[in-house]
């Protein structure tokens, strides 16, 4: 297409142009003279309650501080320019760490795609704004889980279990220990995210759960059916796995504190070392695409 304007005269390459400036400027008064027409607070509200409860108040904090933004610099939000954005987010970046600034960003670049699916604005300012690049937690990898401190904990577990039980106090206890070890023994064959053990149901001769990255459908691999047998919850395993690693940890039992994202990164640095197969690795761990597989793999030192 550019290459068949700049063969045109230059009179009409003039016109066209001209032209296109002239759709934008009607464009920009269109936007300009809507922004006062319409009720922009109610449009968000609305947006907002459309969102899961669990993320509302994110959507509503990053909403909150960018309309701020807006009244002290003096613009109306329907307006702002891509460079006012980038201004946004570097304020937002002295302030807040990155995931932090990132969140927000986010929160508030949908609601202006949803502005834009239904005609209030032209573009959004959004497309192509620079956000600080996403921090992993567990990035510090000379203390990373490895299968030898993945035993010794289980080994812990099996110690835990060898005791005799002599109150019902005791007896739960020790059944939520069973119950922990199947959790922990699930998520590091198949490298489940931990959220998936809510969903855990039997068929079969193959489970099916459903996480983040969609519905996961595997056959049992070297593990006993009745480890699915629980009916699991993300924050009771994710305190339990908690706390018995905080008391190994004081012992000096294992080298830090773990949880059950380390048990997923033992699963994914293991496979690709015996493998180097990064597209079936990315299925198994069920994410949106290799890029995210990468940076993975990337803070794993692989």
């Amino acid at each position: 297409m550019q290459k068949t304007i700049d063969t045109m005269p230059q009179q009409l390459q003039a016109a066209l142009n001209k032209h296109a400036l002239w759709d934008l400027l009607k464009e920009q008064a269109k936007e300009s003279i809507l922004a006062h027409q319409v009720d922009f607070v109610a449009l968000s509200e609305q947006f907002v309650l459309r969102k899961a409860k669990n993320t509302q108040i994110s959507y509503k904090i990053g909403l909150s501080l960018f309309f701020s933004h807006c009244r002290t610099i003096g613009i109306h939000p329907l307006t702002i320019k891509p460079d006012q954005v980038d201004q946004w987010i570097d304020i937002l970046s002295d302030e807040l760490q990155p995931n932090s600034v990132r969140t927000r960003v986010f929160a508030v670049s949908s609601f202006f795609r949803h502005l834009k699916r239904y005609r209030y604005i032209s573009h959004n300012p959004f497309l192509g704004a620079t956000v600080p690049t996403k921090k992993y937690k567990y990035a510090n990898t000379d203390f990373k889980l490895t299968q030898c401190e993945f035993v010794k904990i289980m080994d812990f577990i099996d110690g835990l279990l060898t005791i005799a039980p002599h109150t019902q106090a005791q007896k739960n206890k020790l059944e939520s220990l069973r119950m922990l070890k199947s959790a922990l023994l699930i998520l590091r064959q198949y490298g489940l995210r931990v959220g998936a053990l809510d969903s855990l149901k039997l068929n079969g001769d193959h489970f099916i759960a459903i996480t983040k990255g969609g519905k996961i459908t595997k056959h049992f691999v070297d593990i006993d059916t009745q480890a699915f047998s629980y009916q699991f919850k993300k924050n009771t395993v994710q305190k339990a796995f908690f706390r018995l690693c905080t008391t190994l940890h004081k012992a000096a039992g294992i080298k830090k504190v773990y949880n059950c994202l380390d048990i997923r990164h033992l699963f994914a640095f293991e496979y690709y070392s015996r493998t180097k197969d990064i597209l079936v690795l990315k299925n198994k761990l069920t994410h949106s695409s290799l890029h995210v597989t990468d940076i993975y793999l990337q803070h794993l030192n692989l």
